[in-house]
């Protein structure tokens, strides 16, 4: 093969390969969501936290987009009734003012009372003390939010 053939070649390759990649940008941002809380109570799948009302969601570049949401209407929306996280829950870490670190798969979210009401299976570490503070970080979705923490109009 020439070095002018093979240059084509490798041209072609390249181009298709990058293709795919520039079809499978999401149209919309994924957004994260970061809450805080105390443990208050651990059972065995279940994780209960004094939390307050309100998270912080925020995308990544390119988009950069920030919003402090509401968990009602963010647990209501993800794990409610036909939420994306019904079909595939996200993945989170829990992380404890002790130095604790468990990821979890929230399987079930619900805010109520004050409180975060997370259903979970833990992938790896260790859940942070009853008592113990929190920060948790929960994997990225695709719908928008708004400061109710519902989908975006």
């Amino acid at each position: 093969m020439t070095p002018t053939k093979l240059a084509a070649v490798i041209v072609f390759a390249l181009v298709a390969a990058a293709t795919p990649l520039a079809a499978q940008t999401p149209a919309e941002p994924t957004w994260l969501v970061v809450a805080q809380g105390q443990v208050v109570e651990l059972r065995p799948g279940m994780i209960i936290l004094a939390a307050p009302a309100k998270a912080v969601a925020f995308t990544d570049r390119p988009d950069r987009m920030v919003a402090m949401i509401d968990l009602r209407g963010f647990t209501g929306t993800q794990w409610g009734e036909g939420g994306p996280f019904v079909f595939d829950p996200p993945n989170a870490s829990i992380i404890g003012d002790d130095g604790q670190i468990a990821i979890v798969e929230i399987t079930d979210a619900l805010y109520d009372n004050g409180q975060l009401h997370l259903t979970v299976v833990l992938l790896d570490g260790t859940v942070p003390d009853v008592g113990g503070h929190v920060g948790i970080t929960i994997d990225a979705f695709p719908t928008a939010v708004n400061a109710t923490g519902g989908a975006a109009a």
